[in-house]
């Protein structure tokens, strides 16, 4: 199974290059299912955020939009455990996020950090002294 790369999705997600929107559309239409790591989903929300200027919940929407297409392979429950968190809570980065999430679901909690505002926002996360 072939895996998509950062430029794929977001050609794919914001039409802002047509042909190469249109040749992921292309391959999606032949069944052709890619694998998206959790990497090029991160460095999809830094190009929205950062490149593109979308807030937090229409970059959220966006990545809603990649979850809801069969085509991509993705970790949907680890996504859609994410997102929300991603919106509620706007001080807190979206790999620090992931980061608890993916601890949280491999038993490798707490998650150690130094970070005392992070500490109050999210569980399993413990404060280094």
């Amino acid at each position: 199974m072939p895996s998509l790369d950062t430029n794929g999705v977001l050609r794919w997600l914001m039409g802002d290059v047509p042909d190469q929107a249109a040749a992921v559309d292309a391959a999606l239409a032949t069944g052709t299912k890619f694998h998206l790591d959790d990497i090029v989903l991160v460095e999809v929300v830094y190009a929205l955020e950062h490149h593109y200027l979308l807030s937090r919940p229409t970059t959220a929407a966006s990545l809603q939009t990649v979850m809801g297409q069969a085509g991509f392979l993705l970790d949907r429950p680890l996504w859609s455990e994410v997102l929300p968190v991603y919106i509620a809570k706007p001080k807190l980065s979206l790999v620090d996020i992931l980061t608890v999430e993916r601890a949280r679901r491999t038993g490798r909690t707490p998650v150690a950090i130094f970070d005392r505002k992070m500490a109050s926002q999210l569980k399993d996360v413990e404060l280094l002294s």
